[in-house]
């Protein structure tokens, strides 16, 4: 039976008009709702945050500059020094973000806005991915409402000013297209998306090869159309910011991201950490998902599932990973989950109850509560006490995590520590070389009045002897060490540790 004649025959037991046993009705009520109660409160959070003034994730502001130096026409992908470090991503997040920007206004609220539309993106394409296998809405509904419920356990990345959700929403909107494709010109505007993905974030050539190998197994033509699309469009790109910032794309890109090192933690905590623990349900809907399988279909899908899991895992496996990085994992879960979702019909009714039992019971493994999703008063006080005390300091200012807040308050540019410790950490000696050069003068030209830091990781790049030129002094008052976080998103802080020029003779603080 050839492949590439079954590929697009709907499974028999949903063609034409049937009743829907009652046991089918009041599971897909019962989980239409669980779906559209997450869909609707990442909505509220969503809204909440994207107007919130602040940071809510630590790299926020050093991606709120990369957007300030696009409107203004620098380069971003210069040699690496204490002004600016660039992102170790491909430019795609932001210049689309830099789009809103010219809207909005430039801040977190464009690179937000980005996000947000974005994940949204991501649960209207798995809902539609997933009708297209059957007549029952609420299958894609519950596909669509099992990623929004996976917001919390990716780190609550799904709204902010970082390129995963880009990344996702190019992934599935590629696969979508590939299983709507019928021409190699289809296969081209699939393999199309999979580039834009790549141009978001590197990770998504990794989720695109099961996808390719399935193609190019089940016809050579289409495969190849496929492959083109999704190779040619980066490769040119490639090419000239490779020539326009005199080779230093490629060191950011690829050079960089290549010389950090493997954390063997993840082997195997991936698996026994970051999934069993919240994806254990999903693990029984995957391999009914295998069992019940269409012959000849979802060759596609499932493949784009394996491909996104593979990108989290390599993702993970990174030195300094973070929970971002697993929600293509969650696209893939929701996707499986819709699709064993539509073979319910032609199941008999103890089998249709396992499945709604195992998916409530993912729900509620991804549970969480959301007002611990909202920054606290508390945190909102810090940070405005924090751009008053840097308005009012003389000079050039260093806040080493918070670049952006520096910026607003006229005290000149500067590289985000997260950038510069990618660099450092790096075995790729030129940037890591350019980079503490860079500082190393401006310290010892004691160019900023006040360096700050949030905590010791945050002197990465910096000179060891670095109390020959600056002086420790006690942080500003409601600037000491934090308190118990109160909110869920990881790595948001405030300066605790300052130093002040040795040649300022008065205190400053």
């Amino acid at each position: 039976m050839s492949v590439a004649g079954d590929v697009r025959r709907r499974p028999q037991a949903i063609r034409g008009p049937v009743e829907t046993p009652v046991l089918l009705r009041v599971l897909g009520f019962v989980l239409g709702v669980f779906a559209a109660g997450a869909v609707a409160v990442f909505a509220v959070l969503a809204v909440r945050r994207a107007v919130y003034s602040y940071q809510i994730e630590w790299l926020e502001g050093g991606a709120v500059e990369h957007v300030r130096r696009i409107l203004q026409g620098r380069q971003l992908y210069p040699a690496p020094g204490i002004d600016f470090v660039a992102y170790p991503y491909p430019p795609l997040y932001f210049l689309l973000s830099s789009g809103v920007a010219l809207v909005t206004g430039v801040g977190y609220l464009p690179l937000r806005i980005v996000s947000i539309v974005a994940s949204f993106a991501s649960m209207g394409l798995l809902y539609a991915i997933v009708r297209r296998e059957g007549d029952a809405r609420w299958c894609g509904l519950v596909a669509a409402g099992l990623f929004a419920a996976g917001f919390r356990v990716t780190g609550g990345f799904y709204d902010v000013a970082r390129v995963d959700a880009l990344l996702v929403a190019l992934l599935l909107a590629s696969l979508y297209a590939a299983v709507r494709a019928r021409t190699p010109r289809g296969f081209a505007v699939a393999g199309l998306l999979l580039a834009l993905a790549a141009l978001t974030k590197q990770s998504a050539l990794i989720a695109g090869v099961p996808v390719a190998a399935v193609l190019l197994l089940r016809d050579r033509h289409h495969g190849l159309a496929f492959v083109a699309g999704a190779l040619i469009p980066p490769a040119v790109v490639s090419l000239v910011l490779q020539v326009t910032s005199s080779g230093w794309y490629g060191r950011t890109v690829v050079g960089v991201v290549a010389g950090h090192g493997i954390d063997p933690t993840w082997w195997t905590g991936f698996w026994s950490y970051d999934l069993a623990p919240h994806l254990l349900p999903a693990a029984v809907l995957v391999a009914l998902a295998l069992w019940w399988r269409p012959e000849g279909r979802w060759h596609v899908e499932l493949a784009a599932a394996v491909g996104m899991v593979g990108a989290s895992y390599v993702s993970r496996l990174h030195s300094a990973s973070s929970e971002n990085v697993l929600i293509p994992v969650l696209a893939a879960v929701a996707l499986i989950t819709g699709l064993v979702l539509t073979r319910l019909p032609e199941r008999p009714a103890w089998q249709q109850a396992i499945v709604g039992a195992l998916c409530l019971a993912q729900f509620w493994y991804l549970a969480y509560p959301p007002g611990r999703q909202l920054p606290p008063p508390s945190q909102t006080a810090t940070a405005r006490r924090l751009q008053a005390v840097i308005r009012g300091l003389p000079g050039e200012v260093l806040v080493v995590s918070h670049p952006w807040e520096a910026t607003l308050a006229g005290k000149g540019d500067h590289a985000h520590a997260g950038a510069i410790a990618d660099v450092v950490r790096s075995h790729d000696a030129a940037p890591r070389a350019a980079v503490q050069a860079s500082i190393a003068a401006a310290v010892q030209a004691e160019r900023f009045s006040v360096l700050a830091f949030d905590n010791d990781q945050d002197y990465a790049g910096f000179p060891t002897d670095l109390e020959r030129w600056y002086r420790p002094v006690p942080p500003p008052a409601g600037l000491g060490p934090p308190a118990a976080p109160t909110l869920d998103t990881p790595l948001v802080g405030h300066p605790t540790q300052w130093w002040v020029a040795r040649r300022l003779n008065k205190e400053v603080l």
